[in-house]
């Protein structure tokens, strides 16, 4: 997810927020080295208003015939590659995000279609006075930081404005962070006392402390505010989750709910969640869909409780949109009693495991 357009509070109001001289330096660079002549542009709905006019704009200037992907985009698991092919493109351009685990090689092989990845630099000051005021009043003596794509350049001014004050960063990789995958943050999490994410709006950073079981603070760059995500907020997510694993678990027909969106449908088909719910007795059936919409969902009667194989948010962020219990597939574990709840909300924190509240895998 990627904030509107707006003007900040910070020092840089009077300008765009976004540095876009250098996505259009990459942009002109691979429209000479490829000498495409018809691409399909994809940005996410925080990116439509100046950033997609301005881009647009400038590749008309260099008489490329434009695609635009209407569809909303939810993350780089979700590129236009059925309008690409239907419209016969030579790329994608997809704005806002990078490829991370999605980079669909084998698709690229067979269509010939190119994936070109453009995040989109935020051009907004960081306030390390302001966050290093509120991480010493936090007492934290060791941080994790992790950020949207947009401020991953930032993220070297870290070290040496905290080694200063004597509290000790931790970044892993790049330091970048999804709304589905925390893993960034879980590698860290057992040698820091919290976590700094640095994201417009909550989407990013309520996961982390669920994921960790660290405290984390968020800090909105465009906005000038924070927000800390602790115990109370983990437990009371936790209240609700179990709430809605006790109600699936009475069920005895279930929807395996898949997506066919370019990065996020299962190579299994879903069809290990199905041999799950076999095996304890329970009627499944896979039901493929592009766009999950719960109204929608209602017209299956005979479905008593659902579980996603796919965005994890949409059943942990939108259940209440839906009028059958919604699972993750490792909340199914709990519910199945593969799993206990107290394995659940104490996964091991290791430096050579991803394992985390949020995780798909089964």
């Amino acid at each position: 997810m990627v904030i509107f357009f707006q003007k900040a509070k910070n020092n840089n109001s009077g300008f765009e927020l976004y540095n876009l001289k250098s996505t259009i330096r990459e942009i002109d660079q691979i429209i000479v080295k490829y000498n495409y002549k018809r691409i399909i542009v994809q940005f996410p709905d925080g990116l439509l208003g100046y950033v997609c006019k301005t881009i647009v704009n400038h590749l008309r200037e260099l008489k490329v015939e434009i695609i635009l992907a209407g569809d909303p985009s939810f993350g780089a698991c979700d590129l236009p590659t059925h309008q690409a092919e239907l419209f016969k493109v030579e790329a994608i351009f997809h704005f806002g995000h990078s490829s991370f685990a999605f980079s669909l090689s084998s698709w690229q092989e067979i269509t010939g279609i190119t994936i070109h990845y453009f995040p989109v630099e935020a051009n907004v000051e960081i306030r390390w006075d302001l966050i290093s005021k509120k991480i010493l009043s936090l007492n934290w003596n060791s941080i994790g930081i992790i950020t949207t794509i947009q401020h991953t350049s930032i993220l070297n001014q870290a070290q040496s404005y905290f080694n200063i004050l004597n509290i000790n960063v931790s970044i892993h990789k790049e330091g970048q962070i999804l709304g589905c995958n925390q893993n960034r943050a879980v590698y860290l999490a057992g040698k820091v006392d919290g976590f700094l994410v640095i994201a417009g709006g909550n989407f990013h950073a309520s996961p982390v402390v669920v994921a960790t079981n660290r405290p984390t603070l968020r800090y909105d760059p465009f906005n000038l505010e924070f927000k800390l995500f602790d115990d109370n907020y983990k437990n009371s997510y936790l209240k609700q989750r179990y709430a809605m694993i006790l109600k699936a678990r009475k069920a005895k027909n279930w929807g395996v709910l898949l997506s066919i969106k370019s990065g996020q449908f299962p190579s299994d088909q879903g069809k290990k969640i199905i041999k799950l719910l076999e095996k304890a007795g329970k009627n499944a059936v896979t039901v493929p869909m592009y766009k999950i919409d719960p109204n929608h969902l209602i017209n299956f009667e005979h479905i008593e409780a659902w579980v996603i194989n796919l965005c994890p948010r949409i059943a942990t962020d939108d259940y209440v949109s839906f009028r059958k219990p919604i699972i993750t597939s490792r909340e199914l574990l709990v519910a199945l009693d593969i799993m206990s709840w107290e394995h659940f909300i104490n996964p091991k924190i290791r430096l050579d495991s991803s394992e985390h509240l949020l995780m798909l895998e089964t």
